[in-house]
């Protein structure tokens, strides 16, 4: 399944420069997927686009997701089946509260019709009654998996490593944020054996996490060495403190790179730690890939500042 349907440019990719780089003798690169598209940025359309491709191919016009209220997932969908004349429908975890945050606004503007369902109907939405009662109301449709991970979604996140391949042919390790796993899962798929791969879990489910990707891989021959980390989740999805916002903005301010704490953040902190630990033998090239994901800091912005200012404060004490 290749064939494209929406066109980007290779993303860049940016070295970065500080004195603890130096002192662990280490080289550190971004693979920065933010830069992909304004709206359909990161991860997300690696994803996406082998399955949008597959709907295409099975003349199916209607494409049924799921996702909650500050889904990147849903976001680009919405934006990308917008652009392709396809009709999305967003499955979306919790009641509707009005007026929209800025990625439900979004993704209503472009067309994608929203569905809400109690959050104990959300935890049955893989069941074959969920996917009936979809199938039912909006007829014979393409649905997307939450997160947008499935076999196809793997198949589009290996090309993430595929391009790496190309842009910096000596990096040793690849990092990368994981929330379904799905993009840490095809990265390994599409590296070459000598490579490492090395996920950074931002919520609380590191078995069910290590069981999906071993699930993705099976079969699979010749793969690099890979691992998923745990503990730097800061106690779970979504969940935010005043040192990491700190750390993003401090991070800002060095590498002049914009950061979200869901998923970027959490994973760059994460980084430097363990450099700072020595984790990484020295002479290493690490590749950071940046997910993308920073539509969502519009509608987190009065959470954000609160906690700098909680931060502010307590150092001041």
């Amino acid at each position: 399944m290749h064939e494209e349907l929406l066109e980007f440019a290779q993303t860049p990719v940016q070295a970065l420069h500080s004195p603890l780089l130096t002192r662990q003798q280490l080289r550190l690169s971004v693979k920065r997927l933010d830069l992909l598209d304004h709206h359909i940025s990161g991860n997300k359309w690696y994803k996406l686009k082998h399955n949008l491709a597959a709907a295409k191919a099975q003349n199916l016009t209607t494409v049924i997701s799921f996702g909650g209220a500050y889904s990147n997932h849903i976001h680009a969908l919405a934006c990308a089946g917008s652009k392709l004349g396809l009709r999305t429908v967003g499955v979306i975890r919790g009641e509707r509260i009005e007026p929209l945050n800025p990625t439900l606004a979004d993704a209503e503007r472009w067309g994608m019709e929203l569905v809400f369902i109690s959050r104990e109907q959300y935890r049955h939405k893989r069941q074959p009654e969920c996917l009936h009662w979809l199938q039912q109301r909006f007829g014979k449709s393409y649905i997307i998996p939450e997160g947008g991970a499935n076999a196809l979604a793997i198949e589009g996140c290996g090309d993430i490593t595929r391009e790496l391949a190309c842009q910096l042919p000596d990096y040793d390790i690849a990092v990368v944020a994981c929330g379904t796993a799905g993009t840490l899962a095809g990265m390994v798929a599409g590296a070459e054996s000598g490579r490492q791969l090395l996920g950074i879990a931002v919520l609380k489910a590191h078995q069910s996490l290590l069981e999906d990707i071993n699930r993705w891989l099976q079969g699979r021959q010749n793969l690099p060495e890979w691992q998923l980390l745990d503990g730097f989740h800061c106690g779970g999805y979504a969940k935010v403190d005043g040192e990491l916002v700190v750390f993003c903005d401090q991070f800002e301010r060095q590498f002049g790179i914009t950061l979200e704490p869901i998923y970027s953040g959490k994973m760059f902190k994460a980084l430097f730690a363990l450099i700072e630990q020595g984790y990484f033998p020295p002479g290493s090239h690490i590749v950071a890939v940046h997910t993308g994901g920073l539509q969502g800091l519009r509608g987190m912005k009065p959470r954000l500042d609160k906690l700098r200012y909680l931060a502010q404060q307590a150092d001041q004490c």
